[in-house]
């Protein structure tokens, strides 16, 4: 019976590692009963957060764990281990590291979890466990690696007429450029296979501890902790790094060198789904094998789409919100955004920017790769039809065809393009890959036609990928599961243990879900349905900065005070003046609800009686002007989480008991014991719960516009004393 080979990525996600851990671990236990042969990883390929949580995994397969001892483990480390309290640094005073954070904790859950002082004398692998296991995390290499194209076209005239490549080629430097994206792989083995503790560029770990053994083991977990070192609040990670780990990309600066200690930030900056990896090291394992290959990637961050249309920092005006120390809402009022203000709402969406664009760009090459190879299946139906015509050279010209490429691929797999390759060394090669059994000349030449289409569309041995994605939108009809941790750009969930178990248990229940439907074709993935643990019940409130305790908001804007007492180059006398000054605006950017899209729609009330006002809804009223004009803005945000939902607001904007949302038109009397009496009401309608359709104004005249298009702001359709804005306001 064919096994079934797995190939696990897992994206990161700060402290969303949690949501991870729990569906690794529910995939552990549930990939025992796959339908199609015996199931083994022998692909692992992760990247921030993922890394870590791979790590664990893989260490405790080669162990032989059982299946309930790795989801101890995991859950040991993401919900019990880690919290934001052992993430401060001891001392400030003694804090060197270029990190808001210290990684101290997350070194000494990597020794606790990933503990190889001593192995079991009986020890067995676990029966997922492959031999020969490929494992990848993913790195940014600050340092960098300098590359150049290969691909010019502008050409030199040899002395024999032909037109060289490579050195010789005319500006065959000019497209040069740093690369960063990088990694570093590990093969897992039960016995010794190398004497110098590596495998081609992959570092060796076995169980059977030497002194170069127990240092792969600490580069193993030195290459997890980097790839999960999250820019500014983690310090960045050193790795000894050798030569031939990087072959023919090895600085030309570092020639005279063996290894260099290279500096290392989180991979998921440039690659959060290592997808592309995940793919190349399962074609290295799959080669000449009757296997079932599937790919089953979790990641925590792929949960629904995240773009925005209207960005709040290019607003001319903005909603400005103030909170009390327990997190009320004290103020809301309406004003000019400050330079502040703006940069939080530039550096805020850089940062969704960067983790959406790392998180796509494998998965569209992956689909675009499975209509590759099923044109490739097509066509190939095709060539058994197709025979040179009698008296035709074409089966010589693909003879001279075959051994070209043979010789590239050669040239380039040894790094060498001088060396001269006899021609019968290529001509083996090919026979040996034909496979040919006949002797059919017909046969022979419509074999090397497909060979000859496979690899110049590297397509040989290629198949479909039998793709699987457990993450928060692996849901039925849309939407997402509420994930705790995911705000404080996802470092939320180390501030509450609560929250990483909630998380940890989402991850379970998804990871359930998707293993008991089809993966592949119309057989069921598992040989009998698997239990599917209960998913935990959302926090209501949902989890938020301004929902934490005061102590832990406390702590956390106290780190930023000291950090900022330690490097703010401001004399002495003004410096906790400065300090202050900027926390507050950090602690009020952060307690503000800025997740979700958000239409703002500029309301203009024309004609006003002067003594008129609007009621505010928390104190601050606002008062026709000069101009018998009264100004507010509605915000209105889109949710995503837990299926698509709007919320509206306004510092004017009531609601009552029933959801519904209305302004209040009060008027001032010249007697002050008369005044304050309500005059009217403006009512905002929604239908069905779905938009907010129109706006009933009272005897004013009533101008709505919507903020977020282009200047001057588009008058929305205006009907009489009814504002319908149903087809010109939406996502």
């Amino acid at each position: 019976m064919a096994e079934t080979r797995i190939a696990l990525i897992m994206g990161g996600g700060v402290s969303l590692g949690t949501f991870s851990g729990g569906a690794l671990a529910q995939v552990i236990h549930l990939l025992k009963d796959v339908e199609r042969g015996p199931a083994k990883i022998d692909v692992v390929s992760g990247a921030s957060a993922g890394s870590m949580t791979l790590g664990v995994v893989v260490y405790h397969l080669l162990k032989g764990s059982s299946s309930q001892e790795i989801e101890d483990a995991l859950h040991r480390a993401w919900v019990k281990l880690i919290s934001i309290d052992n993430l401060y640094p001891e001392n400030i005073n003694k804090h060197d590291q270029a990190s808001l954070f210290s990684n101290r904790v997350i070194v000494d859950i990597a020794n606790e979890i990933i503990n190889t002082d001593s192995w079991p004398g009986n020890a067995e692998q676990h029966p997922l466990f492959a031999d020969g296991m490929k494992v990848s995390f993913s790195l940014t290499n600050l340092n960098g690696i300098p590359v150049r194209s290969e691909g010019q076209i502008i050409r030199q005239p040899s002395a024999g007429g032909g037109s060289p490549t490579g050195k010789e080629s005319v500006f065959s430097d000019a497209v040069q450029t740093t690369f960063h994206q990088d990694n570093i792989r590990f093969v897992l083995n039960r016995d010794q296979k190398s004497s110098n503790g590596f495998i081609g560029n992959y570092h060796e770990l076995t169980p059977w501890n030497s002194g170069s053994s127990t240092d792969k083991w600490d580069i193993f977990r030195k290459g997890a902790i980097a790839s999960g070192a999250f820019p500014g609040a983690f310090p960045p990670e050193q790795i000894m790094r050798k030569n031939h780990e990087f072959g023919k990309y090895w600085p030309d600066d570092l020639k005279h060198q063996q290894q260099f200690l290279f500096d290392y930030l989180d991979g998921g900056i440039l690659r959060n789904e290592p997808l592309r990896e995940a793919i190349q090291m399962a074609a290295e394992q799959d080669q000449g094998k009757d296997v079932e290959r599937v790919f089953i990637f979790i990641d925590p961050n792929v949960s629904g789409t995240s773009e925005v249309y209207p960005l709040s920092f290019n607003m001319p005006i903005s909603l400005s919100e103030e909170y009390t120390n327990s997190g009320q809402l004290k103020s809301m009022s309406l004003n000019t955004p400050d330079y502040f203000g703006k940069m939080m709402g530039v550096f805020g969406r850089f940062a969704g920017v960067l983790a959406s664009q790392a998180t796509f760009r494998d998965w569209l090459k992956a689909a675009h790769y499975n209509s590759l190879v099923e044109w490739r299946d097509d066509l190939m139906k095709l060539f058994d039809e197709v025979q040179p015509k009698p008296g035709s050279d074409i089966d010589e010209k693909l003879d001279d065809l075959l051994l070209n490429i043979y010789r590239d691929k050669i040239h380039r797999s040894k790094n060498d393009e001088e060396t001269e390759i006899q021609s019968s060394e290529i001509k083996q090669r090919i026979d040996k890959d034909l496979g040919l059994r006949s002797d059919d000349e017909s046969s022979a030449f419509n074999a090397k036609l497909r060979l000859a289409i496979d690899l110049v569309a590297n397509l040989r041995d290629k198949r479909k990928l039998n793709m699987v994605a457990i993450t928060p939108a692996s849901i039925e009809g849309g939407g997402q599961v509420p994930i705790a941790g995911n705000f404080l750009r996802s470092f939320g969930g180390f501030f509450e243990e609560k929250y990483r178990q909630h998380d940890f248990e989402v991850g379970k229940h998804l990871a359930a879900k998707v293993l008991n439907t089809t993966i592949g074709d119309a057989k069921p993935f598992l040989k009998k349905e698997a239990e599917v643990p209960p998913a935990p019940t959302p926090f209501d409130p949902e989890p938020h900065y301004r929902e934490l305790d005061n102590l832990k908001r406390a702590r956390f804007e106290k780190l930023i005070d000291e950090h900022l007492d330690k490097s703010l180059p401001v004399p002495g006398i003004i410096r906790g003046f400065v300090r202050k000054r900027i926390v507050d605006k950090v602690s009020s950017s952060l307690m503000s609800d800025i997740d979700g899209q958000v239409k703002y729609l500029y309301l203009r009330f024309e004609n006003v009686d002067e003594r008129r006002y609007l009621k505010g809804n928390y104190g601050k009223d606002n008062h026709v002007n000069d101009d018998g004009v009264i100004e507010t803005v509605v915000g209105i945000r889109k949710r995503i989480e837990g299926g698509v939902n709007y919320q509206i607001f306004g510092p004017e904007l009531h609601t009552n008991d029933a959801g519904e949302h209305f302004f209040e038109l009060y008027r001032n009397r010249r007697t002050p014991l008369r005044s304050g009496v309500k005059q009217g009401t403006i009512r905002l309608e929604d239908s069905a719960g779905e938009w907010y359709k129109t706006v009933y104004c009272c005897s004013c005249p009533c101008v709505v516009r919507d903020m977020s298009g282009d200047e001057p702001y588009k008058p929305i359709d205006i009907k009489s004393v009814v504002v319908n804005f149903e087809n010109d306001v939406g996502f």
